[in-house]
């Protein structure tokens, strides 16, 4: 015989209060208290009670899912983002529907159309590189969908929004390459539509302007973060007289395929040119040359605190949530060489 569900009658019974106490403590309802809410809390978890969602759909008129669009599943970054979205969605008791755009606009609006039509409660949002224009986000707006931008700023939609302070990086990073003594440092700027590549690319100048170091001309290249066009902006560069000493790369996956041009031109990585780079990917650690430094941009907390955002607009909709903006302070990370962790 199958074993019934347990139900919130079940943990009422045995903690012998109300069904609309244990309703309440269950959600974390501020009027009831601290220590109520634990013990029903960790009975509800010891029980393995589910919550019933056709239930609480009919009740609060939500469905309790939150779509998600990310531009690259295979990412990293955005596994770790999707990792903080997860822990708090479930904890609040809300499922995904996840979408990739694949980088590519049009994927992007079809999945938020998709999205919408479904009727999930909220959407979170990282925008793909080519979306330059944001017609279906407007659309959003104007159908009340609440929705919150994620790691990607976008100045023209009014939406709360989790990013890091990807200026605040690039100048850490170019500030890191100067105090090591590199003097001649270019920058490998990602696709203008990208606002994160404007705010590097202004990080990276003051803190050349700052220490009084000029950028000599052809020492910023664009990429739009593909290889192809990465190597090629990596070999204009390499052929500059004077040639760089050292490279302010996008991410991390720029800088390996700049990596890979430069060692194909007989130069020794970090010694003859020195990378450094956003993300700080866990592959890292397991390269002989990973770049010199890299920034840690801290994609779970980003997920995590995006997600807060959207469920306090879902479930919090008479009250007037002026639009958030949180900016995550980036972490300079500093990489060593497998060859000296091996010696030590």
């Amino acid at each position: 015989m199958s074993k019934l569900p347990v139900t919130i009658k079940v943990i009422a019974r045995q903690l012998k209060l109300s069904i609309s106490t244990v309703s309440r403590a269950l959600q974390n309802h501020p009027s009831i208290g601290l220590r109520t809410r634990e013990r029903v809390q960790a009975l509800a978890q010891r029980l393995q009670y589910i919550p019933n969602q056709n239930a609480l759909s009919l009740k609060t008129n939500r469905r309790y899912t939150l779509g998600v669009i990310l531009p690259d599943l295979l990412n990293p970054f955005f596994i770790q983002a999707l990792e903080g979205i997860e822990e708090i969605a479930t904890e609040r008791g809300y499922l995904l529907t996840i979408c990739p755009s694949h980088e590519k606009v049009n994927d992007e609006k079809r999945a938020v159309r998709l999205l919408t039509h479904s009727r999930v409660d909220g959407l979170l949002i990282a925008v793909a590189r080519t979306t330059t224009t944001y017609e279906h986000l407007h659309e959003l707006t104007a159908l009340e969908v609440p929705f919150v931008l994620m790691d990607r700023p976008v100045t023209e939609v009014k939406a709360p929004s989790v990013t890091c302070d990807s200026r605040a990086g690039a100048e850490a990073l170019t500030n890191f390459l100067i105090e090591k003594g590199f003097r001649r440092i270019a920058h490998l700027q990602g696709p203008a539509e990208l606002e994160a590549s404007g705010e590097r690319r202004e990080g990276f100048l003051r803190a050349m302007n700052r220490h009084g170091l000029p950028v000599e001309a052809g020492y910023i290249q664009t990429t739009d973060l593909t290889t192809p066009t990465t190597e090629r902006a990596t070999r204009v560069l390499l052929a500059l007289q004077p040639r760089p000493e050292a490279i302010v790369a996008f991410n991390d996956y720029t800088a390996l395929d700049a990596g890979r041009v430069a060692r194909a031109l007989g130069l020794r990585i970090n010694q003859d040119l020195a990378l450094v780079s956003f993300g700080n990917h866990p592959m890292n650690a397991y390269l002989d040359c990973p770049p010199l430094a890299t920034i840690e941009q801290h994609a779970y907390a980003m997920g995590a605190q995006a997600t807060g955002l959207l469920l306090r607009l879902i479930e919090s909709p008479a009250v007037a949530h002026p639009p958030d903006h949180i900016r995550l302070r980036p972490q300079l990370v500093i990489n060593e060489p497998r060859e000296a962790l091996m010696a030590g």
